[in-house]
């Protein structure tokens, strides 16, 4: 595929910590029900049985749905896919993933295939990461230029999986055309308040209109929640250059988004794609996720000073902020009104964001992991003697962030996945603390799979 080819290209693929995953898990029955009907799973499997005649007739039922004598083979690995993703990070194999695969899933309803998704693939991860792993806390983000109705509609009752979408709206004229999408879904029953749409009206919403909406929203949400695994539905329709979404995300907005998120879970974070319908874009943004869990160096996020945030955005989250608020403290003083003058000057009627790029330049993106690496090597090296003749602690360099603090908790024992062929490393006691290091992934990577 082109992302996959982007991924080698940039050198993602290949690397001692990154782990290249075969996709060749196929979504088994059980795995399905754990969020799809029973009768679902049956009409998919038996739809397998049709010739092409049959089979058309059978995807007009659906809404916005095509099949060929690979669709659902294709819809179980993408699942399975994801899952395998999960096991890895969970199980400590791995630290992050990201999972290449197609189709897509966050349409998907229970009872139903839509939108060019067969199977909830994050749906069916975020599940059975609850159901079979033991988790109590997942967080889903869904960046897809559309609205997520399948996990929404999967989680809408429940207070351990906490869906989060930034999505094209439109007041419910963009697909999937459904007032479900608006702010005011906030959750029924135990799931109120963990049900977060920010729902964007108009076109043309960018890096400045994301931020906003990332920090002052998903950010502290997120921390407040304090997930135990982060799943991204990181559809790239809302990227510059897609002919369908009508957004200009940059990607290294994405490598952004990826990277704060990284801090939540310790690390373990699940990238799986969704939609996207401009190739260079798409494997434009996926290379940065990739190199964001990565610990990598990432492209500046740049805003534009003469540009003013939409005031439909402004709304937004505002509105958000109002319904949600009642819900998370950290929420509680952040919707207030602003005086129209300042100093005596009149405010205008949207916010330049003259100030936003010093504000950006105060964000610290991290220091990249071989940086923090070598500082660890050298004080284990520096103190190896005293370790064993006092047990003494060694402590991280101060100037570490938060994360990194989070990742030298477990540096030993985890890697990055990426799916695609799997590299056992070494168990070799004998070997220095600098091969352990390096040998364990940082990233598992799902490798896409010909059918």
């Amino acid at each position: 595929s082109r992302i996959w080819a982007a991924l080698e290209e940039a050198g993602v693929v290949g690397r001692k910590d990154v782990v290249r995953v075969e996709n060749g898990r196929l979504l088994s029955k059980e795995e399905s029900l754990l969020v799809h009907d029973e009768e679902h799973w049956d009409r998919l499997m038996d739809s397998q049985e049709l010739d092409t005649e049959e089979r058309d007739i059978l995807a007009e039922t659906f809404n916005s749905i095509y099949l060929n004598s690979s669709s659902i083979k294709c819809g179980m690995l993408a699942a399975g896919g994801v899952l395998s993703c999960v096991d890895l990070v969970m199980s400590g194999t791995s630290r992050a993933g990201l999972a290449v695969v197609r189709p897509p899933g966050h349409h998907a309803e229970p009872e139903t295939p839509h939108g060019f998704c067969l199977f909830n693939n994050v749906g069916i991860a975020a599940q059975y990461a609850v159901t079979q792993l033991g988790l109590e806390r997942v967080l889903i983000l869904d960046w897809d230029v559309h609205h997520g109705n399948g996990i929404q509609h999967m989680f809408y009752n429940d207070n351990r999986v906490l869906y989060m979408s930034m999505h094209r709206y439109d007041y419910a004229s963009f697909f999937p055309q459904s007032e479900d999408a608006n702010y005011d879904m906030v959750g029924e029953g135990a799931g109120r308040g963990f049900n977060v749409n920010i729902p964007w009206n108009g076109r043309k919403m960018g890096d400045s209109e994301y931020l906003l909406a990332f920090q002052n929203i998903v950010i502290p949400i997120a921390y407040e929640f304090q997930p135990q695994l982060v799943l991204v539905s990181a559809g790239f329709d809302a990227a510059v250059g897609d002919p369908l979404g009508g957004y200009r995300v940059t990607p290294a907005m994405y490598g952004y988004m990826t990277h704060q998120l990284s801090a939540l879970a310790e690390g373990r974070v699940v990238v799986a794609l969704e939609g996207g319908y401009n190739l260079s874009s798409i494997s434009d943004c996926a290379t940065q996720c990739a190199r964001a869990l990565l610990g990598d160096p990432l492209p500046a996020l740049l805003v534009d000073q003469d540009r003013v945030i939409r005031d439909s955005a402004l709304q937004t989250v505002r509105d958000v902020i109002r319904e949600q608020r009642q819900f998370w403290q950290c929420l509680a003083g952040q919707d207030k009104v602003l005086p129209l003058e300042v100093d005596g000057g009149e405010v205008g009627d949207g916010v330049e964001l003259a100030g936003l790029e010093d504000q950006l330049d105060q964000l610290s993106l991290g220091t990249s992991r071989s940086v923090v690496r070598s500082q660890l090597v050298k004080q284990l090296e520096a103190t190896g003697q005293a370790k064993k003749d006092s047990e003494a602690t060694v402590n991280i360099a101060p100037a570490a962030t938060e994360r990194d603090h989070q990742e030298h908790a477990s540096e030993d024992s985890q890697e990055t996945t990426i799916a695609g062929l799997t590299e056992v490393p070494s168990e070799d006691t004998n070997s220095t603390v600098d091969n352990a290091i390096a040998t364990t992934p940082e990233l598992v990577i799902l490798e896409p799979r010909q059918t």
